[in-house]
């Protein structure tokens, strides 16, 4: 299997999301969408429900910093540079204690079931295997699933100080891609998060 790691980080306009009362829910949400936008766009037949590990996740190592690591087609780490430019927005997340506690969290927890809109599926990550040894399988995940829209492990939240902002780590499995990103929501009203934009930091073609 060939890796490949995005040569900069897309933070493009801020993201037409609806304001939900949790982050967790908001990035589902928004998951949700984005796959059936995907099978409109490509006269797809609807997609059955997003699958959704109940269990929490800690961000991979490789993803967090500017020196992020690729995998060559031998299997050899390489480091990658990404674009600086790129990077203003999400340098200023990752030295907020927020980020730090992403990679801090050293448990799992369970993700709450009321905080799963719908066009979502919250699975055991452990009872069903699909992400033996941290990477998806994509053909269990197909067969256990066939019309699933994708399959989903996030990460714990991690929230500012002021409760107004808020980052979420997500690895996501779809038909054509396997990526790794990360989620910045604000909570301007104090009583919903909405997403503002979204960092993919590694991507892997095809599943």
């Amino acid at each position: 299997m060939r890796f490949l790691i995005v040569a900069a980080v897309l933070l493009g306009s801020p993201v037409e999301s609806t304001a939900v009362s949790d982050p967790t829910s908001a990035v589902i949400a928004e998951l949700v969408s984005e796959a059936a936008q995907f099978h409109s766009q490509h006269r797809k037949p609807v997609p059955g429900r997003l699958v959704i590990a109940n269990e929490t996740i800690r961000p991979c190592a490789e993803c967090r910093g500017e020196n992020s690591t690729g995998i060559d087609e031998s299997g050899n780490h390489i480091p990658k540079r990404l674009d600086h430019r790129a990077w203003t927005e999400f340098r200023r997340l990752a030295d907020t204690a927020m980020f730090k506690d992403l990679f801090a969290d050293q448990a799992s927890k369970r993700i709450d079931a009321t905080r799963v809109p719908s066009g979502a599926l919250l699975v055991s990550s452990s009872a069903v295997e699909l992400w033996p040894e941290g990477y998806p399988d994509c053909e269990r995940i197909y067969q256990r699933f066939p019309r699933a829209a994708g399959a989903v492990r996030l990460s714990s939240v991690g929230i500012s100080s002021d409760g107004m902002e808020a980052v979420i780590y997500a690895e996501i499995t779809m038909v054509c891609s396997v990526s790794r990103r990360f989620y910045h929501l604000s909570n301007a009203t104090g009583a919903s998060w909405k997403v503002d934009w979204v960092a993919p930091v590694w991507f892997m073609p095809g599943c």
